[in-house]
């Protein structure tokens, strides 16, 4: 249910099977368990869908975790869904990037910063949301330059197109400009 909970309020029998890398019967039987003390409700009319009851139950799971724990079920999860969407779409792509930047402190950044890339999102706010978190954990784990260009080319398309933001736009065009001639 851990791993469930760190996928979201809706969460895929077949995605938790993949990132605890353990078999559908052992992974259905917990989700019946959950689903008979009313914690977990199947999706009705989708094979494989569940959501969590209520948002503390969720919150509850996650609490329990350390970070450390949070972050690698992250990476799991963002494994297995870049492995069953080989093209993902603009939604997916947006959701596998998220938990790989969620994953930034067990090496999941780089790969976040990538499915930011082929989101193909450009300009929107949540593009501009993940982009900034991106850029505050580059330091942390040492992200290389051309995706820190990136990124500040995501920002500042971004921070015009989606929020009509001058400062920001000028100041992350211009620290892309001064990284991309460092390269």
């Amino acid at each position: 249910l851990s791993a469930a909970a760190v996928q979201g309020r809706e969460f895929n029998l077949a995605v938790t099977c993949g990132a605890l890398d353990t078999t559908v019967d052992r992974v259905a039987d917990a989700f019946d368990a959950a689903e008979r003390a009313w914690l977990i409700r199947a999706e009705a009319g989708v094979s494989g869908r569940y959501r969590f009851v209520h948002a503390l139950v969720r919150q509850t799971l996650l609490d329990e975790l350390s970070s450390l724990r949070r972050s690698r079920l992250h990476l799991s999860i963002a494994s297995t869904l870049s492995h069953r969407h080989a093209a993902p779409t603009q939604e997916v792509a947006l959701r596998i990037a998220g938990h790989f930047l969620d994953a930034a402190a067990v090496g999941g950044l780089p790969r976040a910063v990538d499915f930011l890339d082929r989101s193909d999102e450009s300009g929107s706010s949540a593009v501009l949301d993940l982009a900034i978190r991106a850029l505050a954990d580059a330091d942390d784990v040492g992200l290389d330059d051309r995706r820190r260009v990136l990124l500040h080319v995501m920002v500042a398309k971004s921070a015009w197109l989606a929020r009509n933001d001058r400062e920001l736009t000028d100041r992350s065009f211009a620290e892309a400009v001064r990284l991309a001639d460092a390269l």
